[in-house]
């Protein structure tokens, strides 16, 4: 099935009918099957007064049931809520897509997912002088981190120095009041403390 969303509003002085239609011939153009499918439309950004006033005259002259076609404003969340319910039992009433019969004898195709240790971390020096530490773990809790605080400070330097960061970063070459980012975090490295 699709989802128009049609811009109501007209924005940059465009006719929302006349894009409606465009589209709908690109479609057809483009690969019948998509065109011939179930259409559902959603007029957009009704919190304008544009889309009010072309409201009528889409609703009128639109070639969609009436039941199909949705009055929204995404800005506001207005009209969501309906227009996902006939969204929802379209899904539910249309048959799903016809695949091709699978071929017992061909060969299964894999793509193993290396396993990733959630300890592994790089040190990287940045084109700004900075530092940059990647690593699943280490952004996961600096993310967490309020460093506002100082007891999560000393978490954090405690477990810089754990995971062997803070040495790495040493080995790396890092100075005093080097930038270090993890993740989001930017902390600037001291000798009495890693940041």
């Amino acid at each position: 099935m699709l989802v128009h969303v049609i811009d109501a509003a007209g924005v940059d002085f465009r006719d929302p009918l006349s894009d409606y239609h465009a589209i709908n011939e690109e479609l057809r153009l483009y690969q019948p099957e998509l065109a011939a499918r179930p259409q559902i439309v959603a007029l957009n950004k009704l919190d304008l007064p544009d889309a009010q006033e072309n409201l009528a005259r889409l609703l009128k002259e639109l070639p969609v049931q009436r039941g199909d076609v949705f009055p929204i404003a995404a800005a506001t969340r207005e009209g969501l809520e309906a227009l996902m319910m006939r969204i929802a039992d379209e899904l539910r009433r249309i048959p799903g897509p016809q695949r091709a019969p699978v071929d017992d004898d061909a060969p299964v195709m894999t793509w193993p997912v290396p396993e990733v240790d959630p300890n592994f971390f790089t040190v990287d020096r940045e084109d700004d002088g900075g530092w940059r530490v990647r690593g699943i773990k280490i952004e996961r809790l600096a993310a967490m981190t309020n460093l506002k605080q100082d007891e999560a400070l000393d978490r954090m330097d405690k477990v810089l120095e754990a995971s062997g960061i803070s040495e790495a970063l040493i080995k790396a070459g890092v100075q005093e009041g080097d930038l270090v980012r993890i993740g989001r975090v930017e902390l600037v490295w001291s000798e009495y403390m890693p940041f």
